[in-house]
């Protein structure tokens, strides 16, 4: 029996997706959650999503309560098999809810690891400032068959970054990666990165455009540090693969992904080639 007030889209054959990438204390929140799916639920209609979901907030929260240490170099989190476990287990909790709260609002929608049809195969990351990160791989591989798929259907993929190497072995990878690969290979309209931060800052001040190449001369000086480094190497990495739109926005906002992809107003720093 049809439910009345629920948005049901229909399937979508040619519209070039909009990939969402959220994470971190926006998805702790039930709060920031509902925002972040109210507004896709909104435009669902006029746009096809996909959604990576992070969640360095929550895997820091369950290493501690469980006494695993919370290692990070370059903003990249060192992952033994204890904190891979973890890793596991936080990114699938907070993906269901994603995906739960879509539903909740009309929008089908599936959470899926990244290894799942071979979505993204990795490769074991290189070591950061001499470090070994463990098993932290690197996308090596995308095949987008099952995404096409659940979106020609009408359903939203909620993506989460384990993947798998070709010998099967899980790796956690940084969710800003699989957005930026997944954006470029599905040739995405745009990239919208949520955080919660109200965006790239500089000099203390949050810039509204960012150029590609002012980002080496801005990591050097040290105002770009931490999670902040990999975020910006991906948005950079789509924005020179063909994603048009790339565009770090504050998650904490209401509106923001209306408010830039309808009026083209960024709450946030745009990545421009």
């Amino acid at each position: 029996m049809a439910t009345s007030g629920l948005i049901r889209p229909t399937p979508r054959r040619e519209a070039a997706p909009v990939v969402v990438k959220s994470g971190g204390s926006l998805v702790d929140s039930d709060v920031n959650i509902a925002l972040m799916c109210g507004e896709i639920a909104s435009l669902a209609e006029d746009y096809s999503f996909v959604i990576v979901n992070g969640g360095g907030r929550e895997i820091d929260r369950l290493c501690r309560a469980l006494s695993i240490p919370v290692e990070k170099v370059g903003g990249l989190r060192i992952t033994t098999p204890e904190v891979m476990s973890v890793v596991q287990m936080a990114l699938a909790k907070s993906s269901n809810a994603v995906a739960s709260c879509l539903s909740s609002l009309g929008v089908r929608a599936v959470p899926i690891p990244a290894f799942a049809a071979m979505t993204v195969t990795v490769e074991k990351k290189q070591p950061v400032q001499s470090r070994d990160l463990g098993l932290v791989g690197s996308v090596a591989e995308v095949d987008c068959s099952l995404i096409n798929l659940l979106q020609k259907e009408g359903i939203v993929p909620v993506v989460y970054p384990v993947s798998a190497d070709r010998f099967s072995q899980l790796h956690n990878v940084n969710a800003d990666e699989i957005a930026s690969r997944l954006a470029s290979e599905l040739g995405a309209g745009a990239l919208l990165m949520l955080t919660d931060v109200e965006g790239v800052l500089v000099e203390g001040v949050a810039r509204e455009v960012i150029r590609t190449s002012e980002l080496e001369d801005f990591t050097r000086s040290g105002w770009i540090t931490d999670g902040m480094l990999p975020k910006l190497d991906a948005a950079a990495g789509a924005a020179l693969n063909g994603v048009s739109r790339v565009c770090i926005l504050d998650g904490r906002k209401n509106g923001v992904v209306r408010e830039y992809l309808k009026e083209g107003k960024a709450n946030g720093t745009e990545i421009q080639k």
